[in-house]
């Protein structure tokens, strides 16, 4: 069980490496906004009008930060459990990663209403 932690952290250490290399590459791209903003904006667009509006209701002015924290959660949550995966199966964990990294690109792509 004590093998468990460096796992975890190690998911965590690939998962904000690759987090920064997205931010670096959408700025020297010069595209406009940045990976979890992105994603944040997709969530936005995805969620049905009456459940944002309650939201907003809900929580007032500070919905959008709100999101933005909540992304930034569950995507952290989410490398260290790829280090969990990649002690059993390297392979399935690499394609949780590449799977956030096109989930990402999406977010961007959609938001900015590229061809």
């Amino acid at each position: 069980m004590r093998t468990r932690g460096p796992w975890a952290l190690a998911g965590l250490l690939a998962g904000v490496g690759g987090l920064a290399t997205a931010y670096l590459t959408a700025t020297w791209l010069g595209l406009r906004g940045n990976p979890v903003t992105d994603v944040a904006q997709l969530v936005i667009k995805l969620t049905p009008g009456p459940v944002a509006e309650h939201l907003i209701q809900l929580v007032g002015r500070h919905d959008k930060p709100l999101l933005v924290t909540g992304v930034v959660v569950v995507v952290l949550l989410l490398f260290s459990g790829f280090g969990l995966l990649a002690r059993r199966a390297a392979a399935a964990a690499v394609a949780g990663l590449v799977v956030l990294a096109v989930i990402g690109l999406v977010a961007n792509q959609s938001h900015y209403d590229a061809p």
